[in-house]
């Protein structure tokens, strides 16, 4: 059996299709061509060759260097000219001459489809239910079964639904859904078998950290029989898929080298470049992230000695706990963000409670945001783009002959509040709103570290900090982990998310709602009144106001469930007035 990568990126990836990167003048992978050899041949495959966007410069290098174990390959971008939906075809085995005609045909998906049959080449199409450019749709997607027979079943850089939903349709296709689907749409299937699809898999790696977890398998051991055999329908796609804190990690290192890029050998290049070493498995970077924690760890500025700690962990969990595999290696360096996230936004509540001047309460605000933002955006971006297109993806029934109907499965919401903070709180929230007998709702509620709930019904999310301000009389705020309750939010998987209240849970709850792309709903009012906030001067009062609006405009509707129990809820208002005890709690 021979095991081949087929979609794997190099330095030379400079024509991609993001224009921020195109308009910046820099590259979407920074891999020398060398470590991909290395790196695919570590992890047992037994040939190389590296698919660059509209490019083969990297391909013929390293075809010419190692030309008995490489071959020419190239990802080209295609379009469907009746509305410039973007498709990407991986192409196997080109020459100079090929890859010329091709490029040329690249603004017509039917022509290029055409030449492809042609030549005879070896392909298969990259994630097919991908938007790159956000136009994809259903009819784009019944024609490519027709004008293609190969397919990327096993895409690392997609979340795992992505990849088994499009597998299993294609798989359940028959003769009788090609010729419903050619008499809707008049092509002509790729050949006479067109039901039977071959299938890829492939890391699709940018920053040389999955090189050989995905790869396609084929019953062979030469060459060229493995791609003939891609073009026989012969092959299977295996390994990994993506998730968001392996995307969000490729997106860091990527950064820092477009930073290197554009600004110089900035600190942020060289501590993306010391992270990459580690995520790759090179021990050869051990010394500098220890130098850096000890280094740092005797500054006499607070940030600095954050990330010595930062560093220090790094350094621990990858030297001193053996060799780690690349999912332990993920998990390490998002522990340490997690960390270091946390310790800004603690040093944020800090200086917002603290007695100092309004100039040095904006320069903390300043710094934490800014960041907070940096290291925070990689991981709501990975979530957003893992979870987009949900809706193509839920029923792909177009395609075969579809199992009995199963039952529903109930739809998993997730509840969010500031102000359930024992199990008795959860009891009474529940009781209210009727969630009692719901074994498919969780309430989302920020506990201590040493007393969680440990309640089936709820869901713990860390807490990393208390914000108190003079006009919240029943509550101090809890201030929950950023991604660390992203971690367990993603994991539970909700298909709806209400939120309870505005506060800092209740604002998390909206950031996850958007990321995981799923519908948002909300019980408290936009409006607010002077009775409500009594101690508050004007200035206040108006940002309250418009902090709510803004929220409720963000929501998708208002929770149209069972009505409160008012007087449960009065006199469990009245019982926090009479008891000042309780407010001083955490």
């Amino acid at each position: 059996m021979a095991r081949v990568d087929l979609h794997v990126h190099s330095k030379y990836s400079l024509d991609g299709d993001e224009w921020t990167l195109k308009a910046l003048g820099v590259r979407e992978s920074y891999t020398e061509l060398d470590y991909i050899y290395r790196a695919a041949k570590s992890r047992k495959m037994d040939f190389v060759t590296v698919t660059d966007h509209n490019s083969i410069e990297g391909a013929l290098r390293l075809a010419h260097k190692y030309p008995a174990e490489a071959f020419v390959s190239c990802e080209f971008s295609v379009v469907f000219p009746e509305n410039h939906c973007k498709i990407h075809i991986l192409v196997f085995d080109l020459t100079e001459k090929q890859f010329s005609k091709l490029q040329e045909l690249r603004s017509n998906i039917y022509t290029f489809r055409d030449c492809l049959r042609a030549e005879g080449l070896a392909y298969s199409v990259a994630h097919a239910t991908l938007s790159v450019n956000r136009k994809i749709d259903r009819d784009c997607l019944e024609k490519l079964i027709l004008l293609f027979d190969v397919f990327e079943s096993v895409n690392g850089a997609h979340a795992a639904r992505h990849n088994q939903d499009w597998t299993e349709a294609l798989e359940r296709l028959t003769e009788g859904d090609i010729e419903r689907l050619r008499g809707k749409h008049g092509i002509k299937p790729f050949s006479s078998n067109s039901w039977i699809k071959g299938l890829t898999g492939g890391s699709d790696d940018h920053a040389g950290l999955f090189i050989g977890d995905t790869f396609t398998m084929a019953p062979c051991r030469t060459m060229h029989d493995f791609l003939q055999s891609l073009r026989n329908k012969e092959t299977l796609g295996f390994g990994r898929n993506h998730d968001y804190k392996s995307m969000a990690l490729s997106f860091i290192l990527i950064g820092g080298h477009i930073y290197g890029d554009l600004a110089g050998e900035g600190s942020s290049a060289f501590i993306s470049r010391e992270i990459g070493g580690m995520l790759r498995g090179d021990k050869s970077h051990a010394g500098m992230l220890r130098f850096l924690s000890f280094f740092l760890a005797r500054s006499p500025r607070n940030f600095h000695r954050v990330l010595g700690k930062f560093f220090s962990g790094i350094f621990r969990g990858h030297v001193l706990n053996g060799p780690l595999s690349s999912a332990q290696r993920i998990d390490l360096v998002y522990k340490q963000l997690t960390f270091l996230l946390d310790e800004i936004v603690r040093n944020l509540i800090r200086a917002l409670g603290a007695k100092q001047g309004r100039a040095g309460k904006a320069h903390w605000l300043k710094k934490s945001i800014l960041a907070t933002t940096f290291l925070g955006t990689p991981f709501f971006a990975a979530l957003k783009l893992l979870n987009h297109n949900k809706s193509l993806l839920e029923d792909l029934e177009f395609c075969g002959e579809c199992p009995a109907k199963t039952p529903k499965a109930p739809v998993r919401t997730l509840w969010f509040s500031d102000t359930v903070r024992s199990r008795q709180d959860l009891e009474e929230f529940r009781f209210q709103r009727n969630l009692t007998k719901n074994h498919s709702v969780r309430v989302a509620v920020c506990s201590r570290p040493r007393r969680p709930l440990d309640c089936s019904a709820a869901m713990d999310l860390p807490m990393i900090g208390l914000f108190r301000r003079r006009f919240f009389h029943l509550f101090s705020l809890r201030m929950p982990s950023v991604l660390g309750s992203l971690s367990v939010i993603e994991k539970w998987a909700p298909d709806q998310i209400v939120i309870d209240t505005p506060g800092p849970v209740g604002l998390l709850g909206f950031i996850a709602a958007r990321m995981l792309d799923v519908k948002c709903l909300v019980t408290f009012s936009p409006e607010v009144s002077r009775a409500d906030l009594p101690d508050t001067d004007d200035g206040a009062f108006e940002v309250v106001e418009k902090y709510l609006k803004y929220l409720h405009g963000l929501a998708d509707g208002e929770y149209r469930g069972k009505a409160p129990h008012e007087k449960m809820l009065f006199k469990r208002r009245n019982e926090l007035l009479e008891n000042p005890a309780w407010v001083r709690c955490a």
